[in-house]
Formats: C-alpha cells, structure tokens, sequence
C-alpha cells in the first residue's frame, strides 16, 4: 500500500494524502508552508522536502492526532500552533492516542498497520499563532481564521491569491463536537458567522477528509444547523443507543429544511450551551 500519494491542487497548492486526513503544502515565491502533518505515519517529511523549493514552515490547524500527529519529523522548521489547543496537544497527539485511533482505521480498511512507521512524540515548543493572523510567502498571502467548535483553537485559512477558503475539519461534514475536547454548540455558532466575509470572496472550499472538498453553502448549512439545536428543534438522532451524542440531521428522515443538507453535526445533548459561570 501506498501510504503517502499527493496531487496538484493549484500551481501553489498541493495536497498530500495520507491515511484517513490530508495535509496541504503551500508555496509562493519567496517561503513554503506545510498545513498539518497528519498522523506521524510514515515520512511525510521525504514528500515535502521533495516538493519544496523554497524554505517552509509548519502549521497547525488544530491539535488532533489525525493532524498534529506527525510534528517530531519537523523539529528544525518553525513550528505554529494556536495556543488554546496546547492542552490539547499534550495528551491527544501523543503516540499511545496516535496507535489507537489509527490502528482501529487501518483494521476496519482490512489494512495491515505496521507499527514501526508509527513516529515518536513531540515534546517540544510551538510558535503562537492567533485568529486573524497572516503570511506572505512572496506574492502569495495566507490568512488565519479561528473557528472555536472542533477544538477551542481550531483555524480555518483563507487563501485569496486562488480565492480558495480551506475550512479543514471547522466547517465540515460533519462537525464533530462530539469530542471531550470540542465546545458546545453554542460556542460553535458563535463563531461560525467570522467565515460569511470569507465565503462570499472564493470559488473552492477545502477540507481534509472525504473527498476533501466541500460545497460553498457549507458555511450557511452548518449555520442553520447550529441554530436548530439551539432551538431543540433539529432532528436529535441517536444513530446507536450505546452512542453518547447525537445528529443534527437525519440523512433519510429530516423534518428539517434543505437549508442545512450540506452539513450535518454531532454533538453532546449535554453541551449544547456554553458552561455557566460560576
């Protein structure tokens, strides 16, 4: 099996593919920027360097181990990460975590997952990234949107030179908040409105799984959804009764408007609100 493929995405883009997750490395004309590094499966380092021909850095989106995984091979570059998801980091991204959900994926492909390939853990420092921030890697601009839901810190990253917003696992098909370390529902929806300025300027919208694309009434749909579970009025699915969470929309059966049918969530029945402050 090949673990590692990539594509051409635009002459500034490509996509790397690795199990289960994209990366995505950017170059412009002076600096290149790598966008997360996947699982740690492998030597993603060999195809990035193969594609680079210019100096590059690394960014993180958010600090799940599907995205975040594979930081160790990178330790000489500049490493970025917003700070709310260091926590995060400390304990999701670590090799224990990586094996466990990766090794699940590759039985359930019928893969043979090689343990060797599985890299060491990273134990270092990040360089602080903020919602708002950009680069400029020689006529072409990079600019960072923080979308809080996935993960308290989780970017999205518009990219106006090709009019292309990546929205990754922020704005997604769907949004899992169905994780300890997501926010509520509210807190979702209270961000989710910063990408309506972004949506309306592009023509493609990115994510980092699936088919690694996504509709332009991404934004919207998932907006909607958001506000139905505020409301209570979505279709609150428990697809399996040992399941702790629940679906915003029920692929076959949905009451709900065809507003929201590019986007569906998951989340906590018990954290759809913000927590009271005390």
């Amino acid at each position: 099996m090949n673990i590692l493929k990539y594509e051409t995405v635009t002459p500034n883009i490509t996509r790397i593919i690795t199990p289960y997750v994209c990366c995505y490395y950017i170059e412009g004309a002076e600096r290149g920027l790598l966008l997360d590094t996947g699982w740690g499966y492998g030597d993603l380092r060999q195809v990035v360097d193969e594609l680079s021909t210019k100096p590059y850095d690394v960014l993180l989106t958010h600090a799940h181990p599907d995205h975040a995984g594979g930081v160790i091979q990178f330790t000489d570059k500049t490493l970025f990460m917003n700070p709310k998801d260091h926590t995060l980091f400390s304990h999701s991204s670590m090799r224990v975590a990586r094996r466990r959900f990766l090794k699940k994926y590759f039985i359930r492909q019928g893969w043979t997952f090689d343990d060797s390939l599985l890299l060491e853990d990273y134990h270092g420092e990040f360089t602080s990234i903020n919602d708002g921030d950009s680069f400029d890697l020689g006529d072409y601009h990079v600019e960072l949107i923080e979308v809080a839901g996935h993960t308290p810190g989780i970017m999205a990253v518009y990219l106006p030179d090709d009019r292309i917003l990546m929205t990754g696992d922020a704005c997604f098909n769907p949004i899992s908040l169905n994780n300890q370390s997501s926010l509520s529902v509210e807190e979702l929806a209270e961000n989710l409105p910063k990408l309506y300025p972004y949506i309306q300027q592009v023509d493609t919208v990115l994510t980092q799984h699936g088919d690694y694309t996504a509709p332009l009434d991404i934004v919207a749909a998932s907006d909607y959804l958001a506000q139905q579970i505020l409301q209570r009025t979505d279709d609150h699915v428990r697809l399996k009764a040992s399941y702790d969470w629940l679906v915003a929309r029920h692929n076959r059966f949905s009451h709900l408007d065809p507003t929201g049918n590019s986007s569906n969530i998951y989340y906590f029945e018990d954290r759809i609100y913000k927590p009271t402050q005390s």
